[in-house]
């Protein structure tokens, strides 16, 4: 079968939807299928290129108040061009989307949807987003729903706002972590360079929507009550943003007690197991989130979690995983951490329940689902 994704980024942007369609494009790819990629082009990248067998077409956009805006007639130029048999869009909330959907529709190709929900539900929203957010949810959703086969929706709650909006077909996909988050790995120097220390972990991009600021200014109270603790941000840094983080590092007389490593070429999951097993516990402050499947991640690395009531998370992490805290809310964040550094049983019966709750999310078990609702034409 031939299978068109639509995203707004793909590789190598590193971000959880572009990690988990890349892993989704391997596997199906092995199995025999042939897959497309549709994605807008920024610069330093290629407009098409071949990434392990993964057609990559990458259209230019141009700034638009509704977000990004890609042409018309390059896009439907390109999709006649790949002739697929299904699309899939992931997310919706982009005029890149609604374009497509329009282009679908009048091809007669059946399309379906990755749905998180209200576009703000993943963010937080100032005055404009909001406004644009809505004015998108009332006005272009719609048609995007109720012309998909399948609405896949990966937040719970949000199954009959996807039938308000219109979808005709709704199934549960929640976000997936490849089966090498439970395997072995070797750590054994990156445990001799942090022995002796409590690592608190953070993996993702460093920038402020991540709330990574917030986690510094906790780990420096959490630092007082833990003189042997040790933060690592790991991930893509924000130069402006790691740049202010630094210095307010150093205001805080941190400098020794926070490493910044990565990011790691993509595809090279094993480096951040090891971290993820060096780690105490794993920390994800975000400002907003998705589904936060790192989260997962580090659960299947037994290990407890922190992390904000944001985006998607609240569905499907509790007090059984570690501690949800308040965005924002640098005291409650700095107390969840020293709690579980402190309270070695607390934090080893979490991690015990965690690896063994992590299996839901096996995304290998999540292709049967996608191949059972894609339907030639």
């Amino acid at each position: 079968m031939k299978i068109l994704f639509i995203t707004q980024h793909y590789m190598p942007f590193v971000g959880g939807i572009e990690i988990y369609i890349n892993k989704i494009s391997n596997i199906l790819r092995k199995k025999g299928h042939n897959i497309h990629v549709i994605s807008s082009l920024s610069d330093k990248k290629k407009k098409f290129e071949s990434i392990k067998g993964v057609k990559v077409h990458r259209l230019p956009s141009k700034k638009h108040f509704m977000h990004r805006f890609t042409s018309l007639d390059k896009l439907e130029e390109t999709i006649k061009k790949i002739n697929p048999d299904v699309i899939q869009f992931f997310a919706h909330g982009h005029l890149f989307f609604y374009s497509a959907a329009k282009l679908a529709k009048k091809l007669e190709i059946p399309y379906s949807v990755l749905s998180f929900g209200p576009i703000g539900v993943a963010r937080t929203a100032n005055a404009k987003s909001f406004f644009q957010d809505w004015l998108f949810d009332t006005f272009y959703t719609p048609f995007i729903y109720r012309n998909a086969k399948t609405v896949f929706y990966r937040i719970p709650d949000t199954k009959g706002w996807c039938i308000k909006k219109g979808a005709q077909k709704t199934v549960f996909l929640p976000s997936g972590i490849i089966k090498d988050f439970f395997g072995k790995v070797n750590s054994t120097q990156l445990k001799k360079k942090f022995k002796g220390k409590k690592v608190v972990l953070f993996v993702g991009r460093v920038c402020k929507d991540k709330g990574v600021d917030t986690l510094v200014e906790a780990f420096g109270e959490v630092n007082e009550k833990s003189p042997d603790s040790h933060l690592i941000i790991f991930g893509a840094r924000d130069k402006d943003f790691t740049k202010t983080l630094k210095a307010r590092i150093s205001q805080l007389n941190l400098t020794k007690k926070v490493s910044f490593m990565g990011p790691v070429p993509f595809g090279k999951e094993k480096e951040i197991i090891k971290l993820m097993d060096v780690a105490d516990i794993f920390v994800l402050p975000s400002k907003h989130e998705g589904f936060g499947q790192v989260l997962a991640q580090a659960m299947a690395r037994s290990k407890p979690v922190v992390t904000t009531k944001v985006g998607a998370i609240p569905s499907w992490v509790s007090s059984k995983n570690g501690f949800l805290v308040k965005c924002g809310n640098i005291s409650t964040l700095s107390k969840s951490i020293t709690k579980l550094l402190k309270n070695k049983k607390l934090s080893k019966r979490i991690g015990t329940h965690n690896k063994k709750y992590a299996k839901k999310y096996l995304l290998e078990s999540q292709i049967d689902v996608l191949l059972k609702n894609y339907k030639k034409r």
